[in-house]
């Protein structure tokens, strides 16, 4: 046996990497997060120092939106008119310099350089980047080719292109992912060259949501999740903002906040800030407020008003409060519904608003003497009072807003000749069981699918077997699987965190 002599080639970078444009950039916007993109890769992800702490001593006004720069403000915020320019007001700079804190980092997995391997290293000082089309392009919609990119390393030269400035983002965090150091801060190594990656998401919606109703996640802790969404090419947070357990939101004017403790709640400028932070990163938020039903705790701040349904009956049965659902039979209910979704378009500026619409017990109604007579005296079923809600309130809310939505697949099955959930603009969000896909397919909707992606248990349906002992938790995960010729009508998928 003979001893190989032939030895590795190691492509070496250090922090004085360059990235150089190519391209020309004439929006401004497009620019600002072009050079925030590259200042932000350079010192907090490809050469940072991988340290991260979650303030423990957390403060809401401390993560406020007013205190970002106006160049930042204005990239994300929400205008009606429907030019992209206007949206974004025309009014951006190109201040890299003075983007916001970062408050957390995602470490990236790292390797060493073992001192037996006979290596000869080569020095790349820098990347070249081009970009097909720089103007501004919303997150996620309409195709996958906005987030596509070719990456191309070898010995003599890098290469990044990207079709927009989506695409080379997510380029740069492939590249970021190629790189590895010596956790010395000095040496940083990329393996395997040559290397050429092309690279274009199967799906345009890739999700994950988080209820942070039940489970306040204080700003530092979402800002690491968006970092590691951002690491795993995620690109929709939903944020299930209110539920039975809390409504964690301080909506002006509005005595509507039920928390856990008092300074557990999101501001105004807390979500405008979140809303920033994850747009920089090629991340939009959904943002869900699910009506009518899991709405007991929206009664507690109107203590003299029937905003919510009561049926002490059920609740002494049960033991549950999901079961409790909003008081649809009432005017006072309903201005406050249209309130809170105000507040919504307001401060979130994505397409979709979540209207939830699952679970609605109706027997929490019926038990309701106010609901019951009202039911009685109009003549109508406890349906056709849910149609009446969705196509009186939560629907001329969206449009008011110029929003679609998503809901929870139970809403498909409210077809009443009062209301039935459009197939044409909405999507419908898919939790039970996959088999039921081309079922709501055929009536026309696009669906994300959750079934099968619950994270907090083994199996997304109450009645399904589990695993013993929570043993091989994620197998079920890994095993599911989507047919490629539904690709058309599924426009992506979502983890669940209930």
């Amino acid at each position: 046996m003979t001893e190989d002599s032939s030895s590795k080639t190691v492509l070496q970078i250090f922090p004085n990497f360059h990235f150089n444009l190519k391209s020309e950039i004439k929006d401004e916007g497009v620019q600002t997060l072009f050079d925030i993109a590259i200042d932000r890769y350079t010192k907090e992800v490809i050469f940072q120092s991988n340290n991260f702490n979650i303030d423990n001593t957390y403060s809401s006004k401390k993560y406020a939106y007013s205190g970002l720069p106006e160049n930042l403000r204005k990239l994300f915020s929400w205008s009606d008119d429907d030019d992209s320019k206007s949206k974004r007001n025309g009014v951006f700079s190109t201040a890299a310099s003075k983007i916001m804190d970062v408050y957390s980092s995602f470490s990236r997995p790292s390797n060493m350089v073992d001192e037996d391997d006979d290596v000869s290293f080569v020095t790349l000082s820098s990347m070249e980047i081009t970009i097909h089309d720089a103007s501004y392009h919303k997150v996620a919609f309409p195709d996958t080719s906005i987030e596509s990119y070719e990456l191309s390393i070898n010995d003599k030269e890098i290469k990044l292109h990207g079709n927009t400035i989506w695409g080379v983002l997510r380029g740069l965090e492939t590249f970021a992912q190629l790189v590895k150091d010596q956790r010395d801060g000095n040496h940083f190594f990329i393996y395997n060259s040559p290397i050429d990656i092309k690279d274009e998401p199967r799906f345009t919606w890739r999700g994950l949501m988080i209820d942070v109703a039940r489970h306040f996640h204080p700003i530092p802790l979402l800002e690491r999740i968006i970092d590691g969404m951002e690491a795993e090419k995620l690109n929709t947070l939903h944020l299930h903002l209110a539920d039975a357990e809390t409504f964690p939101l301080e909506i002006p004017d509005l005595p509507i906040t039920n928390t856990f403790d008092d300074s557990l709640v999101y501001t105004e400028e807390n979500l405008k800030y979140l809303v920033t932070y994850a747009g920089l990163r090629g991340i939009r938020i959904v943002p869900e407020i699910d009506v009518p039903g899991h709405a007991y705790s929206w009664g507690k701040g109107f203590k003299d008003k029937h905003i919510t349904s009561q049926c002490p009956e059920l609740l002494e049965r049960t033991h549950n409060i999901n079961n409790v659902a909003l008081n649809i039979a009432s005017d006072d209910t309903l201005n406050v519904v249209k309130k809170v979704y105000d507040f919504i378009g307001r401060v979130f500026t994505d397409d979709f608003i979540h209207v939830g619409g699952d679970e609605v017990n109706e027997a929490c109604w019926r038990e309701d003497a106010f609901i019951s007579s009202y039911i009685r005296d109009h003549n109508m079923t406890f349906k056709d009072l849910q149609g009446f809600f969705q196509k009186d309130t939560v629907q001329p809310s969206l449009s008011s807003h110029h929003r679609s939505a998503i809901a929870w697949e139970e809403l498909s099955e409210l077809d009443t000749h009062v209301w039935r959930f459009n197939s044409s603009s909405n999507l419908l969000q898919v939790w039970k069981n996959n088999a039921d896909i081309p079922k709501f397919i055929a009536k026309g909707f696009k669906v994300v699918v959750s079934a099968g992606f619950y994270l907090d248990r083994q199996k997304p349906v109450d009645t399904a077997p589990s695993r013993w002992l929570w043993y091989d938790t994620w197998r079920d995960f890994y095993e599911m699987s989507l047919d490629p010729n539904l690709d058309s009508s599924v426009v992506g998928g979502e983890a669940c965190m209930w």
